[in-house]
């Protein structure tokens, strides 16, 4: 398989062989960088989604089913201030970013495609925000590694620093927030 700017490339025998054969595709490849071209958002998160959505297409019409398990954010609820459910995506909301608008332009794809076979759509949480607002500022740096030792085997060895850790709380103050 062979992936460029004009999409996953495959043959044509190969890739019918692989739409009988999937019953399930987990669609990850998605970019929440805000850092990261433009481009490169939107190849990543438009691009690849409509890929997953004709190869599940193609099995339809070779008399399979394909799930669709599409893993998103809540970037997609852009500037919308208060609560975001799990099924909210028409929000009235506004757009800071071609992260955000490309992520929710997806979703959207997404949700057209669900009327012709079985989609779902997991906006996982990686970190727990503000104590009454739930608002993150940063998903990145500690919080990474925070993931790392939620997620690994109980065993696991924590490399530190010489002399143990030098661990200081660190709090970032945003204009107008707590």
């Amino acid at each position: 398989m062979r992936d460029d700017e004009r999409g996953v490339h495959l043959g044509g025998e190969d890739y019918l062989a692989l739409a009988r054969r999937v019953a399930v595709v987990h669609h990850a490849a998605q970019s929440t960088w805000e850092a990261a071209p433009p481009r490169t958002v939107t190849a990543l998160n438009l691009q690849g989604t409509h890929e997953v959505i004709e190869l599940a297409t193609t099995a339809r019409g070779l008399g399979r089913t394909i799930r669709i398990v599409a893993y998103s954010s809540t970037l997609v609820a852009g500037d919308h201030e208060g609560i975001v459910r799990e099924g909210d995506l028409e929000l009235g909301q506004g757009f800071r970013s071609e992260v955000e608008r490309s992520l929710y332009q997806a979703e959207r794809m997404l949700r057209r495609a669900s009327a012709d076979g079985p989609v779902t759509v997991v906006r996982p949480s990686i970190v727990v925000g503000h104590s009454v607002t739930g608002e993150v500022d940063v998903l990145d740096g500690p919080y990474l590694y925070l993931v790392v030792l939620l997620e690994s085997p109980v065993d696991i060895t924590v490399p530190l620093p010489s002399g143990g850790p030098r661990l200081r709380p660190l709090r970032r103050r945003a204009p107008g927030r707590e």
